[in-house]
């Protein structure tokens, strides 16, 4: 029988402090050998599926490069990060999940998903100066989508399929519910106070990039939007931003919120960009 009970007693032992860069290195070869044995749960994504990508200004000019607003350079990720590993890189964004109002299309919650993955503590009162970006997948996206069982915003059809799927692969059943459930509670994580608190998530996505192009998870800061970390090279070849704002966001009545001052509309293969000022009527 799989040791599924050894696994997890093994990955635990490696939560505490103290294991050098070659434990954690052996521990990512050695689950590379283990994700045969469970059936990974995965979801396509149609060609022009939308992300948001929040890259706050932190005192730097406006940005006009594509280079500026993507995925973080891997030399500057010198800790654990939810989905990478230190001195590696990925797409972090927020599913582009669109809600019809009275005013037209309403991008407020996936908006305020990514302003809270990108602030930890709500925002001084004056605000930061942040850029948004809107993104297209140019090609269909394989992922993996991580489950929680108790999450509402999980679609209970597709929960039910991938039961259903899951009930016919009799040999992969025990090892999928004990190791799955292991790493859905810490993509769940919400009280982080160390970057190793990232250590399973992160060498989970490390590990997946080799059977899809990365992680759906929903958000754990404010429990509505749905996060997406996609592999690099993926995003090179079929990711685009078309719009990009920038503009201050803060904080109130307990939600992010953002207001535009400049924007820029990129044509593909476009790799710069002019933001312009947003003239508002009176």
């Amino acid at each position: 029988m799989f040791p599924e009970e050894n696994i997890i007693a093994a990955l635990k032992k490696l939560a505490t402090p103290g294991h050098s860069a070659n434990d954690l290195i052996g521990l990512g070869m050695w689950l590379m050998g283990q994700f045969d044995k469970i059936y990974i749960p995965t979801i396509h994504l149609p060609k022009g599926t939308q992300f948001f990508r929040i890259r706050p200004n932190y005192g730097s000019p406006s940005f006009s490069k594509i280079t500026d607003i993507t995925y973080k350079n891997a030399n500057s990720n010198t800790e654990f990060g939810r989905a990478h590993l230190p001195n590696t890189t990925i797409f972090y964004g927020t599913l582009a999940l669109a809600f019809q109002n009275n005013d037209g299309i309403d991008f407020r919650i996936p908006i305020n998903t990514s302003l809270s993955e990108v602030f930890k503590e709500l925002i001084k009162d004056d605000g930061e100066t942040v850029t948004i970006s809107l993104w297209r997948s140019m090609k269909k996206i394989k992922l993996t989508n991580v489950l929680y069982e108790n999450n509402s915003i999980n679609n209970k059809f597709y929960l039910k399929a991938f039961r259903n799927r899951l009930n016919k692969a009799k040999d992969h059943q025990e090892s999928t519910n004990i190791i799955l459930k292991f790493f859905s509670d810490e993509f769940s994580k919400s009280n982080i106070n160390n970057h190793v608190d990232y250590l399973f998530s992160a060498l989970f996505t490390e590990n997946i990039l080799q059977f899809t192009k990365g992680i759906l998870y929903p958000s754990v800061r404010d429990g509505v939007g749905i996060n997406v970390a996609i592999d690099k090279d993926f995003v090179d070849k079929y990711l685009f931003p078309y719009f990009v704002w920038e503009g201050t966001a803060y904080e109130k009545d307990g939600l992010y919120r953002f207001v535009a001052k400049k924007e820029a509309n990129l044509i593909y293969p476009d790799r710069e960009f002019r933001l312009k000022n947003i003239e508002y009527e009176e």
